[in-house]
């Protein structure tokens, strides 16, 4: 994360003060100080900082259980006259350095920045965190800046302390960072481990302050330093570690994509459910959690849900697997139904086995046509989902309305206990279905099962072949949408030569009726502005 996170005081002496800042920096980037006092030079190469310009050399060190550099004598050195409340490490030096060999960046952790301008940015953010007039309850949570100063999450908390005024000192945690929409999409990461880490020195500082009561040493400073504050002579360490951790793993979170080609429709209904609102936040619409009876995923099949058994999810390795589990006819049978937009029920007793079914089977469809309930106690509609869920010994209330197919996956008879690990070769397989199905199959199911059962092809290359022939049928499916919405009409013969161009038959009318309703907004959009009639 291109960000500087920093903790900060108000200083009874010297007001609102940058007390530790950490920040990250590639191996490559050199870093001059303003003035003739120090150049830094970050050679992590050979693991370690020098400061030049000056007679005092302070060299550091690799821990390898740690990955950390520090300061051969481990304490930083007071080269600057501060109070003890606004000091914490040597301004001029790195104090705690760890590096993350992976990416070749370093997150060095000082009292302040080494630029100049980044420091003059931090103290105006620091001055208006400690000074607002939302600063004044016990916590507050703040946003503010501009393109020039920077954007600020400001996290602002006391600490109870005996010996300041009212007995409580106030700090902030500021994250200050130049793009301001990144900033805002990190919003509820930052805040929540913000907290976790401030709630934790609330903690220390807290049982410190009753200690000090308890004992009747009240104490006679004014100003005391963070580290007496917390009593934890490791609070800098640690403080130097959340905040790596948060800009390491914020800046994971939200990574961009090259595309080498036009976008799928797949990433373009992944765009369409993000509402970005006016105030710079993304809006993301993921799957409804609800309480009992349901557990669901809609369509933009993002589900975070982790579930509630425990043991592995991942059942069915690939799709190849869950077809020698359930036999080909009886996977040829679920797959044209799933192909054509018919309603699929899956029931088991394990809730794990169905939800790894479903998730095998999904890859046959659009995302744009998947609506899957994964487990659910009550049936459900096949207007809100295709793709069902439920416990094996749930009621169906079947309609003429809505006909689907029902696989059981059931206990053996040898077996009818609730198992710990989830063993299908104790399982039963039982299909069955009311819809009256075409004897001649869509072509690309012919196709999915040759790609399925190409004994040459290991799990990896099946996924992607079946993805690139998902793809390909989605672009029948467009020229068909095309034709259609730019006015063309014909009769059956023009029709057919209409398939014949996109190479599929009248048994494929099915499929491609059904992906049509999968097409993203954007495309559909797009084709609305095509009037002239297609001619041949």
């Amino acid at each position: 994360m291109n960000a500087v996170i920093s903790l900060c005081h108000f200083c009874d002496n010297h007001g609102p003060q940058v007390i530790f800042t950490t920040q990250a920096f590639h191996a490559q980037e050199l870093y001059v100080t303003e003035g003739d006092e120090a150049q830094y030079r970050s050679d992590f190469l050979n693991h370690f900082f020098e400061k030049r310009g000056n007679k005092h050399e302070n060299r550091c060190f690799v821990e390898s259980s740690t990955n950390e550099i520090k300061c051969e004598n481990n304490t930083p050195s007071k080269t600057v006259q501060t109070c003890e409340g606004c000091s914490s490490l040597d301004p001029l030096l790195p104090g705690y350095v760890s590096k993350d060999n992976e990416a070749n960046v370093s997150y060095i952790s000082s009292q302040h920045p080494p630029k100049t301008q980044v420091y003059e940015m931090l103290k105006q953010s620091c001055m208006r965190s400690l000074t607002g007039d939302d600063s004044l309850g016990p916590t507050s949570i703040n946003f503010y800046g501009d393109s020039q100063s920077g954007h600020t999450l400001s996290y602002t908390f006391h600490l109870k302390d005996s010996g300041a005024r009212g007995s409580k000192r106030q700090y902030s945690i500021i994250v200050l960072m130049m793009d301001k929409i990144y900033l805002l999409n990190s919003w509820s990461f930052l805040v929540k481990n913000i907290k976790h880490f401030i709630e934790e020195v609330i903690m220390k500082g807290e049982k410190s302050f009753q200690e000090i009561q308890k004992s009747g040493d009240t104490s006679k400073k004014r100003v005391r330093a963070f580290v007496e504050i917390t009593n934890d002579p490791n609070i800098f360490r640690k403080t130097h570690q959340a905040f790596l951790w948060i800009l390491q793993t914020g800046g994971n979170r939200l990574t961009e994509t090259i595309l080498e080609g036009p976008p799928t429709e797949d990433s373009i209904l992944d765009l369409e459910k993000q509402e970005v609102t006016e105030e710079g936040f993304i809006k993301l619409f993921s799957e409804k959690k609800l309480t009992g009876e349901q557990i669901e995923e809609g369509s933009a099949q993002n589900s975070s849900e982790e579930e509630e058994d425990n043991g592995p999810v991942e059942v069915f390795k690939s799709l190849r697997h869950f077809l020698k589990f359930i036999g080909l006819p009886n996977f040829h049978s679920l797959a044209h139904h799933i192909l054509i937009g018919k309603q699929v029920v899956i029931r088991a007793q394990d809730r794990r086995l169905v939800k790894s079914a479903i998730d095998c089977l999904k890859i046959l469809l659009p995302q744009g046509c998947c609506r899957i309930i994964y487990f659910s106690n009550k049936y459900e509609e096949r207007s809100k989902c295709n793709l069902l869920g439920m416990p094996i010994s749930a009621q169906l209330r079947q309609t003429s309305k809505t006909p689907f197919l029902l696989l059981n996956i059931s206990e053996s008879t040898k077996n009818m206990h609730i198992p710990k690990s989830i063993q299908l070769k104790d399982k039963e397989v039982n299909i069955k279905s009311s819809i009256n199905l075409s004897d001649t199959p869509p072509r690309i199911l012919t196709q999915i099962e040759r790609i399925l059962l190409n004994t040459s092809l290991n799990e990896l290359a099946i996924e992607q072949s079946v993805i690139m022939l998902r793809e390909e049928w989605l672009s029948k499916v467009k020229v068909l949408f095309k034709y259609k919405i730019s006015g063309g009409v014909g009769t059956d013969e023009v029709h057919k030569k209409l398939l014949t161009v996109v190479k599929a038959t009248t048994h494929d009318m099915e499929v491609l009726n059904f992906w049509k309703t999968g097409l993203s907004v954007q495309y559909k959009k797009r084709m609305a502005n095509c009037t002239k009639p297609v001619q041949f």
